[in-house]
């Protein structure tokens, strides 16, 4: 309750105008104040300094901190829009011996990077081409003028190249959506015939909306749970794994789906056990920690048992 003040006889008009006036100047500065800030965790915002607050912000600062962990230096969208430079890294796509593993795709084959890269042996050569909303295609768009468009030619275009000079023995393939409507039997043809000897598409990532990290916020704040049933899991990408599963065996690609390891049922995981940090740091893409776990749990099994089934059939 708000007391109201006890009204004068003679009401000073000075008085009158004071309070809107001050009223005006407070939200000026607090305006102001805000705006220098740009939104910033600060003293002079109390709510901001929350603890749910300060998880939101670490995770808005994991995704503006990419750069080593995805390696972005071989991701042509930024190359060709934001850095002002002609093409990747050269490094991303310099020979370091026979054989070895190439990542292609977009952000979220991206996001595999650091655990591929951590986890694969020091004498194993890593090569890397892969850019943001470039799912993996044969053919230039001729024609389309986006900077999105012409960023993704040259990237798809990049990396055929590089595996037809390179010769990997093992292309690692994943991108975030749309993997049921890609040619996979194409794309297995034109990677064999570069000499590749085994194809591994990562199918997608538990997605959800708008972010996991707002998701525990909202509905799972307080609780350590490793796996979370919650209505903002997208339960169309369980579908489009399944149908991309039997896409890629009748393309003689091996598929590792991400939703059968992760998930059980509708219950996904979001982060370790005994771990606060959460395994993906938006709607999907994954975290330092994500990439090392789902790497070294399912990617890289799958990749040494295909070494080891080349290695058979040579004796």
């Amino acid at each position: 309750m708000i007391e109201r003040p006890a009204i004068p006889h003679q009401p000073d008009q000075r008085r009158k105008f004071a309070m809107p006036g001050a009223l005006v100047v407070l939200v000026f500065v607090a305006g102001a104040l805000v705006g220098a800030t740009r939104g910033a965790v600060s003293p002079l915002r109390p709510i901001s300094v929350s603890e749910k607050a300060h998880f939101i912000q670490e995770y808005v600062d994991r995704q503006h901190n990419l750069y080593e962990p995805y390696w972005l230096k071989c991701d042509a969208f930024s190359a060709l829009t934001q850095r002002g430079q002609s093409g990747i890294d050269e490094t991303c796509t310099r020979k370091q011996g026979p054989g070895g593993v190439f990542l292609w795709g977009d952000s979220h084959a991206q996001a595999l990077s650091l655990g591929l890269r951590t986890l694969l042996t020091r004498t194993t050569p890593f090569y890397q081409v892969a850019s943001a909303s470039c799912v993996p295609d044969l053919n230039d768009h001729e024609g389309r003028a986006s900077a999105t468009s012409k960023a993704c030619d040259y990237s798809n275009r990049t990396a055929l190249q590089s595996i037809d000079r390179l010769r990997p023995d093992i292309v690692v393939i994943a991108q975030k959506d749309g993997h049921d409507k890609t040619d996979w039997k194409q794309i297995a043809a034109r990677l064999k015939g570069f000499g590749v000897k085994h194809i591994v598409l990562i199918g997608p990532m538990p997605s959800w909306s708008p972010s996991l990290p707002s998701v525990i916020v909202n509905r799972h704040w307080g609780l350590s749970e490793s796996h979370i049933r919650d209505p903002a899991l997208d339960q169309s990408v369980m579908r489009v794994d399944q149908t991309t599963r039997v896409l890629a065996v009748s393309a003689g690609i091996q598929f590792v789906s991400l939703i059968d390891k992760l998930c059980i049922a509708d219950a996904c995981r979001v982060r370790l056990e005994n771990s606060r940090s959460l395994l993906q740091i938006d709607s999907g893409h994954l975290s330092a920690e994500g990439s090392l776990y789902v790497v070294r749990n399912y990617v890289l099994p799958q990749l040494v048992n295909e070494s080891s089934k080349q290695r058979g059939a040579e004796l």
